[in-house]
């Protein structure tokens, strides 16, 4: 029998008026015998009953009082449960923390992978070393599937590939992935997005300023809009001097 079936029991095991079966009283007298809380429980019901017994017995009753005893009993039962309810509830409030702690533990262990950090560095300096237009567009056919140009030029202006240090998809705001190309000229940075024409079509309206300054290039190959994106003072930062190779 368990702390619920029990609690419902002890109101049908009033003394002198045991309504319970003999099995059923065995059992709850059971449960008594082992739990505390509910033995307890039955302690203050019984001392209850027994104060109430004396009041009826002894004093003249007058009309309605036995009503208001009753009525009062029954809110002393029920703030005896709530406080119960509220006991049990801050203990299971305990246990379910720990366990949730412990559970997020075991997993936070279980499912750690180890990282081969001199991979990782050979894998960033494969891609960063002399990277070149011709390379950029054979790792993202061969690594993502994606036929891309990488742009040569931005204008007249022959991009310098020495500043090139990333290269990968990224989203856009609608969650699209295109491929990105990311340069670095001391504190400025260039960030050049390249855009396939039967997908995506530019928009120039004047955005407000942000310290980015947006540039489009549709002029150098037909099947691919370039969008520059970069917070210096011109483009030129990110470019070679003098002519320079466009492979």
């Amino acid at each position: 029998m368990d702390c619920r079936n029990a609690r419902l029991l002890l109101e049908f095991a009033r003394p002198r008026a045991n309504e319970l079966p003999p099995a059923e009283d065995a059992a709850l007298r059971g449960h008594l015998d082992g739990c505390s809380e509910c033995a307890s429980l039955a302690k203050i019901e019984r001392r209850t009953d027994e104060h109430l017994g004396r009041a009826l017995r002894d004093v003249p009753v007058p009309t309605g009082l036995k009503t208001r005893l009753l009525q009062r009993l029954q809110t002393e039962r029920g703030q005896q449960r709530r406080r119960w309810i509220t006991r049990t509830a801050k203990v299971a409030g305990v246990a379910a923390g720990l366990l949730l702690a412990v559970g997020v533990w075991v997993l936070a262990h279980a499912h750690q992978t180890e990282v081969d950090v001199p991979w990782v560095q050979d894998f960033v300096a494969s891609k960063t070393a002399n990277p070149s237009p011709a390379g950029i567009e054979e790792w993202f056919r061969q690594t993502h599937g994606v036929h891309m140009v990488a742009p040569r030029k931005l204008d007249e202006n022959q991009l310098d590939y020495g500043l090139l240090i990333e290269y990968e998809l990224a989203a856009l705001p609608d969650g699209r992935q295109v491929p990105t190309l990311l340069f670095v000229h001391g504190k400025e940075q260039l960030r050049v997005y390249v855009l396939a024409k039967q997908q995506f079509k530019t928009v120039n309206d004047a955005p407000e300023p942000s310290g980015w300054t947006a540039e489009v290039f549709p002029r150098e190959n037909e099947r691919f809009t370039y969008v520059a994106l970069f917070n210096g003072v011109s483009l030129k930062n990110f470019c070679l001097r003098g002519p320079g190779p466009a492979a």
